[in-house]
Order: C-alpha cells, then structure tokens, then sequence
C-alpha cells in the first residue's frame, strides 16, 4: 500500500511539472510559433538567399537548399539539371526563391516550368530591377543573366537591403495564399515586418563596417580573383577587379588570352600591385587552380583568399573556425583584401 502511495505522489508531481513547463513555454500576451505542418516551405538555390528567408522568416518558415549546384550541368538522370528530390521540393513550396546564377539548363527548365505552370510559385529575384544588376564581364559565361547581367548581388550589402525587401513581400504573398496562415494576414505581416527591420540594421552595419576595413588609403586597389564573382563587392568599396577565370579555357582565342595576359602584367608594373586571390569554390577546375598558382609565383606573390557565397560559408575567421553567416563571411572577405592590401 505504502509503495502504491508513492507512486502515486510521484505522478502528482511529474504532471505538476508538466504542466508548469508548458505555462511557461508561452510568453503572456504572444501567440506560439506555428508548428511544423502549418509553416511555410520556402526553397532557395543560393545561400545568401537562404540566409534571408531564415532570418526573415523566423518560426514562420522552413528553408530548404535544392541540390542543383549553380554552374553544374546535368545533375538528374539523362542530362536533367534538377534531381528527383529538387522536384519535389519545388513542387510543395510555398515559395522558390531563385537567383539567376545557375547553369543554362537549370535556368531553362525552370522557366519552362513556370512557362507551363500558371500557379508555379517560382520566382527570380534577377528580375527585380530595384536590384540594379550590371553588365558583367564576359568570363562569367552561362554565370550572367539576361542582357548579360552579373548576378552576384550578395556581394553588395546596400543590393542585400532591396533583395530584403523582394524576400518580405514574397514571404507575406506566400502567408495570403495558404489555408492555415491567411486566417490572420496581420498578425504575421507584422512578424515579418519586425524581422526585416532588424535584418536591415544588419545589413547597415555590415555595409558600415566594410567600409572601415577597406578605406581609400588602401595599398592597391585591384583584386585578381581566380571567380569573377566579385564586381559588385568591388563597386561599392572603390575596387577593381581583374578575373582570371576562363584566361586559360580552349574556347578562348589566343589573341584574347595573350592581350588579357598583357593588361594584367601592366597592371603589375603600377604602383601600388594588384592582389591575388583563390577562390573558395570547389567547382573551380584543379588546372585553373594551378595556372592561377604559376601566375602568382611569377610575380612573387601567395594568393589570398575570398568565398563567393553561393553556397555555404567556407571560409574561416580570426580563430581558424568555419564562418556560418553572410555578414560574418563578408567581414571575412574583407579582412582578407584588406590584407594583401596591407590596409591599417
């Protein structure tokens, strides 16, 4: 009798608790995430734009990577850029979220799909004019987009700020259209409308703080990354880039790699000297690698090293540990010019 008493005090306290964690999991006044089923599904192929809709989306979402690398052809069965698992999850997103910097097939079928589909929920941000894309240089090949513009936004945190803005109301369209969330519009425009705020903010001081790594007093002004992928980066900081990406490609004619090779050895001979950098991008051919290298060493030079962001961070910090975010890889890639530059 006495050991049944027991147990049975025991399970008074043990619901007791329960209860009591459960009370205060819920903060007064805010209404609980949605669970899971009732989340928007949001697929990306980029990771600057994974990093948005997270940091956007909150609770609210769940953000998935399609496995199609941007500049990789054929990843399906028979040449099909898209696997089986990328189809599904295009299929059930709420909203897919898509840059333009993906290979020829990739963004060929896409728009076939959402040439075929009417309801697709498939959306370019390429296509925003608000971004301002430029022309880009002619080594980025299938890279660039329509009217040969270069896709690599991120590298500008000022063009993060309006792609912000794209991700927001494409996050809210998506609220408005499902059954579970448009009950109460509102009450999730305003979870939105705070978390862009706040990302914002970021961004600011981000644009702020990389303005400060790389000042005008700067040694050089030229970078030489092995990707194109830099332009907007270098735009906004008062650089210039010089790719080499492509320099020793077949396809090239000889003239145009032996007048490239001649721009970039005058360039060397100013004062002060372009730098070098590997880029962190395992697409990136070992051949180019080591061409890059042989080019390098003939000006006595080591390159440094500068991460693309298309996909997730690669690059380290000041204690050698992998970077996850985009404004901290950004910092990175700033410290990192700044010093081949040997900016103070």
């Amino acid at each position: 009798m006495k050991a049944e008493t027991k147990r049975q005090r025991l399970t008074a306290v043990l619901v007791l608790l329960s209860t009591l964690v459960g009370i205060g999991a819920c903060v007064p006044g805010q209404e609980p995430p949605p669970p899971p089923s009732q989340r928007l599904d949001v697929v990306v192929n980029i990771f600057p734009l994974r990093w948005l809709a997270d940091r956007i989306g909150g609770d609210l979402v769940t953000v998935r990577t399609i496995e199609a690398e941007p500049h990789e052809e054929g990843h399906g069965a028979a040449d099909d850029p898209l696997s089986e698992p990328d189809r599904e999850l295009i299929r059930r997103a709420d909203a897919n979220l898509f840059a333009g910097n993906m290979s020829a097939d990739l963004r060929a079928t896409l728009e076939q799909w959402r040439r075929a589909d009417p309801n697709a929920r498939l959306y370019d941000i390429s296509e925003l004019n608000r971004l301002d894309l430029r022309p880009g240089p002619a080594e980025l090949a299938d890279d660039l987009v329509a009217d040969r513009l270069d896709p690599h936004f991120w590298m500008d945190p000022q063009r993060m700020v309006v792609a912000a803005d794209w991700v927001t109301t494409q996050l809210f369209s998506a609220v408005t259209l499902d059954e579970a969330l448009k009950t109460n519009p509102d009450k999730y425009k305003t979870e939105l409308e705070k978390r862009h705020g706040d990302v914002v903010i970021e961004l600011q001081e981000l644009d702020h703080d990389l303005n400060a790594a790389l000042p005008e007093e700067c040694r050089g002004r030229w970078i030489v990354p092995e990707h194109p992928a830099f332009m907007y980066l270098a735009m906004r900081y008062g650089l210039q880039q010089f790719a080499v990406s492509g320099l020793w490609s077949e396809d090239l004619p000889v003239q145009v790699r032996r007048q490239r090779e001649k721009d970039l050895a005058k360039l060397f001979q100013a004062d002060p000297r372009p730098a070098f950098f590997y880029t962190i991008d395992k697409d990136l051919s070992d051949e180019d690698r080591n061409q890059l290298s042989r080019l390098a060493s003939e000006y006595g030079m080591t390159p440094g090293v500068l991460d693309s962001l298309e996909e997730e961070p690669a690059i380290t910090g000041p204690d050698g540990k992998t970077i996850t975010g985009y404004p901290d890889a950004m910092r990175a890639n700033a410290r990192n010019i700044a010093r081949e530059f040997r900016c103070d």
